[in-house]
């Protein structure tokens, strides 16, 4: 008997159970249903791009409300930035420290529904305008340096026509100590780099190297006959410039006005709405490029820009008349320079006038990420260097001569600018930081 009425108890409180389970499972049409615990929500904080004394910090927000309030803490430093209804967004912070480690903190909302995200980063150090010069000169008459990019201090090739009695050289290297002819085959009038062994010249042809060879895309010469192998690359010559992010997306700009895309296996006309001579083109990403030129006597300088969608006209300056723009270079989508009578600058969606009145009419404009520096090169010897806090214009210590830089590199710890001279022989200066 004993064991029947434990029985009868177990098998009454499982009943029980199942059936408290069971209604609980239950839900009538008039029953308060309770919503899960709001979740705050996260930030994540990253670089886009951390300068001398200004950073362009991304922040992701997942599962917050917008819009909201953001506090952003630097340093000592405080500021409200308004979130709009976006969950990515940039926030830009000034008054930096140059050259010193800084912690970012960014907090959204208010009490116990806060969210606080931090990030570290190192802003660069301010350069010098401490620079030694050398001259070299180089061939004989009409020789000319039109372009130059390396990989750093000891490997920097130069393009363009260099006459040495019976033999002509069109690509030059510098090995950190001397120059040396290494071609006579490719050349041009420009030059850019993805690396040593991806290099891409751009004139009278379209040249590329890759492993260790060179090879000419838009045509080639068979029995002293033309073969054309790539139409549109071969009606886009000569040209001006080129610039890329890889081998298949290739950006040359024409003297006649074509700005010619290369996909890695044939050549396409970009869709612009400027027809005269373009001289240079530079990006950041494929879906922000800026290209710009016009010719010496034309009024009609433009800016383009590319948002990945389609080209349109970039305003730069108010002035209707007088601005030309013959070079452009990138730092990031925040921050972009041109020169030609002046040098502008771009930051957070506006131009400005960041050097004026330089020496010579502006032809060549680069920079160096790692340092920071940003280098523009011209007429009269004219080399104007950026170096994290003002412009110098060395060009009013290097002599009177008239005649142009085209080119500039800016590595480590040298400065290169090649051109021609008033003999009409190739000319470099190769400038040591100090």
């Amino acid at each position: 008997m004993p064991h029947k009425n434990r029985l009868r108890q177990v098998v009454y409180v499982t009943v029980i159970l199942a059936v408290i389970l069971l209604s609980g499972c239950r839900k009538d049409k008039n029953d308060t249903v309770i919503d899960p615990p709001v979740v705050n929500g996260s930030i994540t904080l990253a670089a886009e791009s951390v300068r001398f004394t200004e950073a362009w910090i991304q922040v992701s927000i997942k599962d917050h409300a917008l819009p909201s309030m953001a506090t952003v803490i630097a340093g000592s430093r405080e500021k409200i930035h308004y979130l709009q209804n976006s969950k990515d967004t940039v926030i830009y912070i000034d008054s930096l420290e140059a050259g010193t480690t800084n912690i970012i903190g960014v907090a959204i909302g208010e009490g116990t529904d806060t969210i606080k995200s931090a990030l570290q980063i190192q802003t660069l150090p301010f350069t010098s305008h401490n620079i030694t010069w050398e001259e070299y000169t180089l061939g004989d008459f009409s020789s000319e340096l039109n372009a130059v990019w390396g990989t750093d201090d000891n490997n920097v090739y130069a393009v363009g026509y260099i006459i040495e009695g019976d033999s002509i050289y069109s690509l030059l290297h510098f090995d950190g100590n001397k120059w040396n002819y290494l071609h006579d085959k490719v050349g041009g009038y420009s030059i850019h780099g993805l690396a040593d062994n991806d290099i891409w010249l751009a004139g009278g042809g379209v040249f590329h190297k890759e492993n260790n060879q060179w090879e000419q895309l838009d045509s080639k010469r068979i029995a002293n006959q033309i073969q054309v192998k790539d139409s549109v690359l071969f009606k886009g010559t000569p040209y001006t410039n080129c610039w890329g992010t890889a081998s298949d997306n290739m950006y040359f700009t024409s003297h006649w006005g074509r700005l010619i895309h290369w996909d890695g296996k044939k050549g396409n006309v970009e869709n612009t709405p400027y027809t005269e001579r373009l001289t240079d083109v530079w990006g950041v990403a494929k879906d922000n490029i800026i290209a710009c030129g016009g010719t010496l006597l034309s009024n009609s300088h433009k800016v383009l820009r590319y948002n990945g969608l389609e080209w349109n006209y970039e305003k730069v300056s108010s002035a209707t008349t007088g601005e030309t723009y013959f070079a452009v270079y990138g730092v990031s989508k925040h921050e972009y320079y041109i020169a030609g009578t002046r040098v502008f600058g771009y930051k957070n969606g506006k131009w400005s006038v960041v050097m004026n009145n330089p020496k010579g009419m502006l032809h060549g404009c680069r920079g160096n990420k790692e340092t920071g520096e940003i280098v523009a090169v011209g007429d009269f010897s004219t080399i104007i260097h950026f170096n994290g806090k003002d412009w110098y214009d060395f060009g009013k210590q290097l002599g009177q001569d008239p005649s142009p830089l085209t080119s500039v590199y800016i590595g480590k710890k040298k400065i290169i600018a090649v051109g021609y001279n008033t003999q009409l022989r190739a000319k470099i200066y190769v400038g040591t930081k100090h």
